[in-house]
């Protein structure tokens, strides 16, 4: 899972590396790994990208060099790993510098499934890439490959779109134009907006509304092409979108972004804030698994805590937080790059009040399980506090399946609800009781929040996957 920000103006403009340093900061939260960029100033397109957050990567001095080269197209990237492990060959954008086009470059959101087997083909059409390069790579090799055969960009990006199944929401420059596009299943949000002359594009909503009230998302299969125009009478910027291709595919929204991954303030797929989604998901679980001798409810931040609000709004439950985040610790844990880590890591981050939870009836929600490490270290924390009984309600159902669209659950034994019980689960915890929300209830907060079911990916939670694997 990753996060893409960009900024395309009619003209140079100093406040584009600005922009794009707060836009990627607001999606943080979707990687933490890496931070790249790459900007154009209308004859040479330039990268930049290192390991670590966006703090550490885009620096004052960074942000000034990059000013200096007067750009007026600034694209970038945070990552978190999921294609081809953390290596920092892997860190986006990807570029390539070619004959026809001169530099290159993309960014990416999703995951390309059977890549093996996809990069094989490719090498042998007589296209170099390396065993080592990971689906982003792969998608810009592919798409310049097609290119030679068409023409143009423009062409050769849908003919990806006809050719190639995967998850990806994704933007490619070139010196003078951006092409913003997404995968016919709708599977990651992209969403673009506009301002006094400037184009914004990103991953979610929270990170454009600093910009621009005027949002739009960008629609299944569509290719929009923008262009800085400047012919010596007046600047602009061009937008054009293109036809969709594969009409008609069912969508496979990922509804682990409304779950878990989005910010609560983000829209994803609908016109609702997944805060408010949350809530909901915690007050159908209030009704379908009670637990009428409770007398606290707690959440896991930050994630969780919506969830945990709408259960005890639901149940009339106090409602208090009982773990207390250092702020200034970055990062999220689940997308910890070193599942050994992710335990010690939450456990630090997170400070347990003891005195919330002595003697008390605990009802604590989270919104998902995945490999439990985390979850099981804090019941028996909340144990040792002085908690009298500890009741786990979880507002997803049990993570049953591997993902191949861009959320970091490669193998199917990692999930510790793959080949155990939810009673099985609940004796490895060590809590009192533990409920996960039925899949059918996950369907009835959907269509309450006006929303088609069908047109979400619940793969992880079925094993069925809408957008063929090969």
């Amino acid at each position: 899972m990753c996060g893409i920000f960009g900024a395309i103006s009619a003209k140079p403009d100093p406040r584009l590396p600005e922009w794009v340093y707060f836009g990627l900061s607001q999606l943080q939260h979707r990687g933490q790994e890496s931070v790249g960029v790459a900007y154009s100033d209308g004859d040479t397109v330039y990268v930049d990208k290192e390991e670590g957050l966006v703090s550490q990567v885009l620096t004052e001095s960074k942000i000034q060099d990059i000013q200096n080269h007067n750009p007026n197209i600034v694209i970038g990237h945070v990552r978190y790993s999921t294609s081809k492990g953390t290596s920092s060959k892997n860190i986006q954008p990807q570029f390539l510098d070619t004959g026809k086009w001169d530099r290159i470059a993309l960014v990416h959101n999703g995951n390309i499934p059977g890549l093996e087997d996809k990069k094989r083909k490719l090498s042998e059409e007589h296209i170099d890439i390396s065993s080592k390069a990971n689906d982003t790579e792969f998608m810009l090799r592919k798409i310049y490959y097609l290119s030679l055969k068409t023409g143009d960009l423009e062409t050769a990006i849908q003919e990806f779109m006809k050719e190639i199944n995967g998850s990806y929401s994704a933007a490619l420059m070139t010196k003078h134009d951006v092409f913003v596009f997404r995968d016919p299943w709708e599977d990651r949000p992209l969403f673009i907006s506009s301002k006094d002359g400037v184009i914004f594009f990103a991953s979610e909503t929270c990170a454009l509304k600093d910009y621009s009230a005027n949002i739009v998302e960008v629609s299944a299969g569509r290719r929009v092409k923008i262009t800085p125009v400047d012919d010596g009478f007046q600047c602009f910027v061009n937008v054009r979108e293109y036809q969709a291709v594969q009409q008609n595919i069912p969508k496979a929204h990922c509804v682990f972004e409304k779950i878990y991954f989005a910010r609560p303030d983000s829209r994803t797929f609908s016109q609702e804030e997944e805060g408010s989604f949350r809530f909901r998901l915690g007050r159908k679980m209030a009704n379908s698994s009670p637990v009428p001798n409770a007398n606290l409810v707690s959440g896991i931040p930050e994630s969780g805590r919506p969830a945990a609000q709408g259960f005890a709004f639901e149940s009339k439950i106090p409602y208090i937080d009982t773990y207390i985040r250092n702020s200034y610790m970055p990062g999220r844990t689940f997308i910890n790059p070193n599942p050994s880590s992710r335990a010690e890591y939450s456990r630090i981050k997170y400070h347990l009040e003891g005195w919330a939870v002595k003697d008390k009836c605990l009802v604590l929600v989270d919104d998902s399980i995945v490999r439990g490490n985390t979850m099981r270290g804090k019941v028996a924390e909340l144990f040792n506090a002085g908690a009298k009984e500890v009741h786990l309600r979880i507002s997803s159902p049990r993570v049953i399946g591997q993902c191949f669209y861009g959320i970091d659950i490669p193998t199917r034994e990692e999930l510790v609800a793959f080949d155990k019980s939810e009673e099985e689960i609940r004796k490895w915890l060590g809590a009192t009781s533990l409920k996960y929300l039925p899949v059918s209830a996950l369907e009835e907060v959907l269509s309450e929040g006006g929303e088609v079911p069908q047109n979400f990916c619940k793969g992880c939670f079925t094993g069925e996957y809408p957008i063929p694997l090969e």
